[in-house]
């Protein structure tokens, strides 16, 4: 694990070396520009660097990586997606395990510009960006001081590998155990108890899971892994050789269920209709529209066929469940707070833990009491790694992108999850009133929470 210096760090004042990645195709496009411009004239124009300089084209991963190596940010301001942060971390990463930088150069700060924006949401940063009508560039001003005040803090990132298998492997793989349920003989596991977490002398460190965020943002993802032949001592996000066999590392969260395939859905129907998903509100209006289509549609993940092992425990699934979300952010869909802990049973989410939350979600429905904030997730646990067992014609997703089912019914994926590394970022301070959005209070409960402990 890299031991980066985020022992009550804080820039209060400009840093001495501010750069900038951009997605101009994050977002709203008038938005994306503003933000480009802005970031040119108060860093300079040779320390912004565009990710997507010609849109629907990769990303310039190579050159990314040898700005940030030759020009070593004391501040790395990312302006995207959650996708666009996650392909910033994946470069900074890939730089400093190259020893072309030092621990503490380039800790990430972020301009939210996609449509979920959990990431931004959970680091303090505000659900998104949005040029105001007036003093635009006055406000803009206060925003890079919002940045400046940031403090450094570790991000967790997870290794994940899905894989087909057939029955008896899993039979044999896995002792018996289905849906919780060993061999006779022995008890189904209970829930992890509350862990005593350490003392952390720092503060915890767009994509949207019903979607793919905007367009751009997105194939941060896609395009990423059509760049797998970089020279990085760190591969991230490759396809294995075997078809049957994925493998990513993710931020965010891994989900397998209905709001996989809403987000297969939508990233299918604006790939072949790139000029109807232009903004983020619209973006957000046909994520309900398939959303809707999911209630009479999305099918049950089948109980019998389940199995799910927390930390090396065994973990029953409850019955007539549609999707099983594993999440190392705060909140997910655009800023729903899932592990609602009222009785305060297991430790408060954070990404830098080492753990992630695993809940089960009915369907749209209870989606949308978690929305309302009338309902939260099933809680099913805590872990630092996870198995799970579960019929392959399902979709998947990680951080937004959409995996399509790698089998049939009759056929079984594995689904293996463990903790990998941390990443370096900053931890931004609350957004005032007037930026924040309907869930941003929750999120800064739960941050308060844990930084009373």
């Amino acid at each position: 694990m890299a031991d980066y210096p985020t022992d009550n760090q804080q820039f209060f004042s400009e840093p001495e070396r501010p750069c900038a990645l951009v997605n101009k195709c994050s977002g709203e496009r008038s938005a994306a520009l503003f933000v480009s411009d802005q970031l040119k004239k108060h860093f300079g124009e040779d320390n912004v660097f565009d990710l997507f300089p010609v849109k629907g084209k990769p990303p310039l991963i190579e050159e990314a990586k040898q700005f940030v190596a030759q020009r070593k940010p004391d501040l790395l301001v990312v302006a995207g997606g959650d996708g666009t942060v996650s392909l910033g971390l994946d470069i900074v990463d890939a730089v400093r395990a190259a020893d072309l930088i030092g621990p503490a150069t380039a800790p990430i700060a972020v301009i939210p510009m996609g449509t979920g924006n959990d990431l931004s949401r959970s680091l303090g940063f505000g659900g998104g960006y949005h040029t105001p009508l007036v003093k635009a560039e006055e406000q803009f001003g206060k925003l890079l001081r919002r940045l400046f005040a940031a403090r450094p803090c570790k991000i967790d990132r997870f290794s994940l590998s899905i894989t087909a298998v057939d029955h008896d492997a899993v039979a044999a793989g896995h002792s018996g155990a289905v849906n919780g349920h060993k061999k006779s003989g022995e008890s189904p596991a209970s829930p992890r108890p509350k862990e005593k977490k350490e003392d952390r002398s720092f503060e915890e460190a767009d994509h949207h899971p019903y979607s793919r965020p905007d367009e751009a943002d997105d194939s941060a993802e896609q395009q990423h892994e059509q760049q797998q032949e970089f020279s990085s001592p760190l591969p991230v996000r490759s396809f294995s050789s075997n078809p049957k066999e994925v493998k990513k590392v993710f931020t965010n969260y891994f989900s397998i269920g209905f709001d996989a395939q809403v987000a297969k859905q939508f990233g299918d129907f604006r790939d072949h209709n790139p000029e109807m998903c232009k903004s983020r509100v619209i973006n957000k209006m046909w994520y309900g529209c398939f959303g809707c289509n999911a209630m009479c549609c999305a099918n049950t993940l089948p109980k019998k066929q389940l199995s799910l092992t927390l930390d090396g425990t065994a973990q029953k699934v409850p019955s007539n469940m549609k999707s099983i979300v594993v999440s190392n952010m705060i909140t997910y869909a655009g800023g729903n707070v899932l592990w609602g802990d009222a009785h305060h049973q297991y430790d408060a989410p954070a990404v830098d833990d080492g753990k992630v939350e695993v809940v089960a979600l009915e369907g749209v429905w209870h989606m949308v009491g978690v929305g309302t904030q009338t309902r939260s997730g099933k809680k099913l646990g805590q872990a630092s790694s996870l198995v799970l067992y579960a019929p392959a014609n399902f979709t998947m997703q990680y951080d937004g992108e959409p995996i399509a089912a790698i089998g049939t019914a009759d056929q079984m994926v594995k689904v293996a999850i463990e903790f990998k590394s941390q990443s370096l970022g900053m931890r931004g301070s609350p957004p005032s009133s007037s930026e924040k959005e309907t869930n941003d209070e929750a999120v800064q409960a739960l941050h308060s929470e844990r930084e009373h402990k």
